[in-house]
């Protein structure tokens, strides 16, 4: 008991000192909330804005893109290990079951070409190969045919896709043409 009255005491000796205490108390806590309902504010504009630019990618893509095609009007079959997308410049892209990796080396768009590295199961099978829009490259792997498209162009980047035809689809289709 005689703790409170000391502090009591004290308090009523230095009542301004007491007010500075509980003022300097209530502006932090105060600041605390507005800092709280500032943030969370901006993280839901941030993942808000997150949500329409992934939005839009989907919307460009769809809008380049022409699945599935090659030039000739012909219908790639096979299925998709890398969906269409885009590449930039000196960036790479790896298809779903890991056994090929695409690098984008350089763009030029006035000639629709773009410059590839294609590495199948770690090695590289073309390096620095010319590639035009709409147009598609072959390469061998040990899990199949490997059938990479370039369907736009960009100044910055390319829309690749990569569809693989399994060896035991070759074999199959093989045999149905066979001797």
């Amino acid at each position: 008991m005689q703790d409170w009255r000391s502090f009591s005491q004290g308090i009523h000796d230095n009542p301004a000192l007491f007010v500075t205490i509980l003022l300097v108390a209530a502006f932090f806590a105060g600041w605390l909330v507005f800092e709280t309902l500032r943030r969370s504010e901006d993280h839901g504009e941030i993942h808000r804005l997150r949500r329409r630019l992934q939005d839009l990618e989907i919307q460009r893509a769809h809008a380049y893109s022409n699945p599935g095609r090659v030039s000739g009007g012909e219908v790639l079959a096979d299925p998709v290990v890398l969906t269409p997308r885009w590449v930039r410049r000196g960036g790479a892209a790896t298809s779903s079951d890991g056994g090929c990796l695409v690098i984008v080396n350089d763009i030029s768009e006035a000639a629709q070409k773009v410059l590839l590295t294609v590495r199948i199961d770690g090695l590289a099978v073309h390096t620095r190969e010319g590639v035009r829009t709409g147009h598609s490259l072959q390469a061998r792997g040990n899990m199949g045919a490997y059938t990479i498209l370039v369907s736009a162009l960009e100044p910055l980047q390319a829309m690749v896709s990569v569809s693989l035809r399994s060896r035991h689809a070759e074999a199959a289709s093989q045999a149905s043409v066979g001797p």
